[in-house]
């Protein structure tokens, strides 16, 4: 839990904040005795970015690390698009943090499904 700790105590500039998001979101979870699904844009076996391979174990002990890639999968931007409409599937809700419209996809797929 110490990655997550230093993780949520750095304040990321604009260019890192979509690094960041996600694991801080996880830490989050994590921290607080939740469970957390990661969903990922690469094969299960693949830690993109490489700094996150042990947040992805401490997500697989407590929650789930779920793709639709076979292992050994690169992360392709596509990947990611695709990735999104599984994310707006599982979750319960959506919130923005501030990303321009034109990077929206995973708020415009969560409201077709009503998220």
């Amino acid at each position: 839990m110490a990655t997550c700790h230093k993780r949520l105590q750095q304040q990321p500039g604009p260019a890192e904040r979509t690094y960041g998001i996600d694991a801080a979101a996880h830490c989050g979870a994590l921290a607080a005795g939740g469970t957390t699904i990661a969903v990922l844009a690469c094969g299960p076996d693949v830690a993109y970015p490489r700094g996150h391979a042990d947040l992805l174990d401490a997500i697989a002990a407590r929650g789930a690390v779920i793709s639709e890639w076979p292992p050994g999968t690169a992360p392709g931007r596509w990947r990611f698009l695709l990735r999104n409409r599984v994310v707006a599937a599982l979750a319960g809700g959506t919130v923005g943090s501030g990303t321009a419209f034109g990077r929206c996809t995973s708020l415009l797929l969560a409201c077709g499904l009503c998220r």
